[in-house]
C-alpha cells in the first residue's frame, strides 16, 4: 500500500483486513488490526479519522499508536452522541497536544460520509 498517495485513512471497526476507498477521495478504510502493522508509513498521511468509541477500539488507543510513531497531523473522531463532547475533547487535547483532533457528531456530517460510516458501523468493510 503506498501511503504517499493517501490523504487520510479511515479506521473500522471490523478486524479484517479488508479495506476500499471512502467516499472522499484519497481515503482509505482499515481495520484497527492493519492500522496498528501501518503506523510507521503514516508520516505521509494527513488525516487519520476513527469512530470515538467502538466495539474495537477507541480514539485513546489509536492517540496512542499515533503518538508512539511520531504523528502529528489530524485525527477526527466521529460519534452518534454525547452528553458533554466538550469534556471529551478537552481529555483528549490535553492528553496528546501535539496532534490536531476534531471531534463531529455524525448528524452533522456529510450525508455520503454519514451513510458510509453507518454502514460500516453495521457491516464491517466491504
Amino acid at each position: 500500500m503506498q501511503m504517499a498517495r493517501l490523504r487520510g485513512i479511515f479506521i473500522t471497526p471490523d478486524a479484517s483486513s479488508d479495506h476500499f476507498a471512502v467516499p472522499s477521495a484519497g481515503y482509505m478504510c482499515m481495520s484497527f488490526n492493519e492500522f496498528q502493522t501501518t503506523l510507521p508509513a503514516l508520516h505521509e498521511v494527513q488525516d487519520v479519522s476513527c469512530w470515538l468509541f467502538c466495539p474495537t477500539y477507541d480514539a485513546f488507543d489509536v492517540l496512542r499508536l499515533l503518538t508512539q510513531n511520531k504523528y502529528e497531523n489530524a485525527l477526527t473522531c466521529y460519534f452518534h452522541a454525547l452528553a458533554r463532547p466538550e469534556m471529551i475533547q478537552m481529555e483528549l487535547t490535553q492528553g496528546f497536544p501535539n496532534i490536531e483532533i476534531t471531534l463531529l457528531q455524525t448528524d452533522t456530517a456529510d450525508t455520503a460520509v454519514l451513510n458510509h460510516l453507518s454502514s460500516i458501523m453495521r457491516n464491517g468493510p466491504v
